[in-house]
């Protein structure tokens, strides 16, 4: 029997690549990011929110964030700021959340930190 090996050839089609940024998140506002290295943005707030749970959809996911206002924030892995507070100081922002607490933010406050 002989048998006959027939390769395909394709060919693949990339686009510019998309690089993740922090500008994604406004001056002024404090930033969520599904992923390390600010990608996959999940939203934000503006500075003075006091203690709210996040949604349903991005509860347990924030992997990075950003922190571009003028007044602390802080996080927690438990609803309504249950659980340990996590600080977020004013401009500063973490690229990648320690692998202990990465996808754990449930609640978050704008108004100061813990």
């Amino acid at each position: 029997m002989l048998f006959v090996l027939v390769g395909l050839v394709g060919s693949v089609l990339v686009g510019p690549a998309a690089f993740a940024t922090i500008d994604e998140c406004a001056v002024g506002r404090t930033c969520l990011w599904d992923n390390a290295g600010y990608d996959s943005y999940i939203g934000s707030r503006p500075p003075g929110g006091g203690i709210s749970n996040v949604s349903a959809t991005a509860a347990d996911r924030t992997s990075s964030w950003a922190n571009r206002s003028d007044t602390d924030a802080a996080w927690y892995p438990d609803v309504n700021g249950g659980g340990t507070c996590r600080n977020m100081p004013s401009h500063t922002r973490d690229p990648e959340l320690t692998l202990f607490v990465r996808d754990t933010l449930s609640s978050w406050k704008t108004n100061g930190s813990c």
